[in-house]
């Protein structure tokens, strides 16, 4: 894994962090496409891969890297003009600095993620999202941030938002989830055979994960969450290729391996036993053999091999990818599989060490932590609401389909 973190730190936008910096002004961003954002999610998951590495490895180049650009970004999260402010994938960014705090802590590092939360939470009925991908977005985040903070209003609303999102696009004869609503309705309506995305459903088992080894044994979402996880864990093992890798379309068997696909169900795998919910002597010998042939996908020069680009459904791969989240999952399923042979910490504590397995977040609320957050809400909708987002989202993210034109109904991407 050395070999893509070295990768990585020699990428020039993120060694020279100030040719972008002028892409941040609010006229520059109006007419710019696509313009690069370090606090995009893409960058988020390789900022997590970095710090995983670097509190196993030791070497501090990535955190320090990390460090320096939550410093000159202020440690603001993501929040692009053109999307809503609940908008999960504005929150991986969060996520990453709530797992460098430990190692480089700065005052307020974390009050532009609680302020966003806060937000988030004041305003009660969700307007968004629609797709998958989302559980492994925002969820994470609030549930790191829940332990840090001991805040359980927040932990419960991450597995609330989680679940309703999951129930909306479970298929249970696939025991898959489709990727949003659009592949959800086609399939309902008979428009061609069913569309599964190995990415997608990588995603949410990723995230499902992260929430699971946090919540409370008692939580009325656990239940029907650990099934979710459960059912589509076994469903992807199952639908592996001989090389032990994912496809990009699970839908069609002869698709070859498709790399961030592999590492999420590894990374999932390998974090349910590591948090003490999934069964070490069934499931390892199969994560390990993922996690083998997801090694062999590494190129020395710390390129990857077989990526899919950022997409909202199966799509072809690249032969050789520096993608900043395909490194960062890599990172982090090799970082779980680490994990799975180290001295194994007590199983009623996470990473953060504040929530407990089997009972949750059990401190009180802090005064500070009411003022930050302002009361606890329930959400009174499902967190899937059609049709009621008017802003375009941009195109080439794992999130959700861009609006047709002029009109209110949705189309897909290739």
């Amino acid at each position: 894994m050395e070999q893509i973190v070295q990768a990585q730190l020699r990428q020039p936008i993120l060694r020279r962090r100030w040719t972008v910096a002028w892409q941040r002004l609010p006229l520059v961003r109006r007419f710019q496409r696509n313009p690069v954002d370090l606090q995009d999610w893409s960058y988020g998951y390789l900022y997590q891969g970095l710090i995983a590495f670097a509190k196993r490895s030791g070497e501090a180049a990535p955190a320090d890297l990390v460090a320096a650009i939550g410093r000159e970004n202020g440690w603001e999260i993501g929040e692009a003009p053109w999307r809503s402010f609940d908008h999960p994938d504005d929150f991986a960014v969060g996520d990453a600095y709530v797992a460098l705090e430990p190692i480089r802590p700065e005052k307020a590092m974390l009050d532009p993620l609680r302020r966003r939360v806060g937000r988030v939470i004041a305003a009660g009925q969700p307007t968004q999202p629609w797709w998958i991908d989302a559980i492994a977005m925002a969820p994470p985040a609030w549930v790191a941030l829940a332990c840090r903070d001991s805040e359980p209003a927040l932990l419960r609303l991450a597995a609330v938002r989680s679940l309703e999102t999951a129930r909306f696009l479970y298929s249970p004869g696939e025991r898959l989830f489709f990727r949003d609503q659009h592949a959800r309705q086609r399939a309902l309506e008979g428009k061609g055979p069913p569309l599964f995305w190995g990415r997608g459903n990588g995603w949410a088992v990723a995230g499902l994960a992260r929430i699971l080894e946090a919540l409370p044994a008692d939580d009325p979402s656990r239940q029907p969450l650990e099934r979710h996880y459960r059912e589509t864990l076994e469903s992807l093992m199952g639908r592996r290729n001989r090389d032990g890798q994912l496809p990009s379309d699970l839908s069609d068997p002869a698709v070859g391996g498709e790399t961030t696909a592999t590492a999420l169900l590894v990374f999932a795998g390998a974090r349910g036993i590591n948090a003490g919910f999934l069964d070490r002597g069934r499931w390892q010998e199969a994560i390990l053999h993922s996690w083998d042939r997801l090694l062999a996908r590494v190129r020395p020069s710390g390129e990857l091999i077989d990526v899919q680009p950022m997409a909202s459904g199966p799509g072809p791969t690249l032969p050789r990818s520096l993608s900043p989240f395909a490194a960062g999952l890599v990172l982090l399923a090799g970082e779980e599989v680490i994990r799975m042979f180290s001295p194994r910490l007590p199983p009623a504590k996470t990473d953060s060490g504040c929530c407990s397995l089997r009972t949750g977040c059990t401190r009180q609320f802090s005064t500070l932590g009411r003022a930050r957050l302002g009361p606890p809400q329930t959400p009174k909708a499902p967190w899937v609401v059609p049709f009621l987002l008017n802003a375009p989202v941009e195109h080439h993210r794992d999130g959700p389909s861009r609006p047709e034109t002029g009109g209110g109904s949705w189309q897909d991407r290739g």
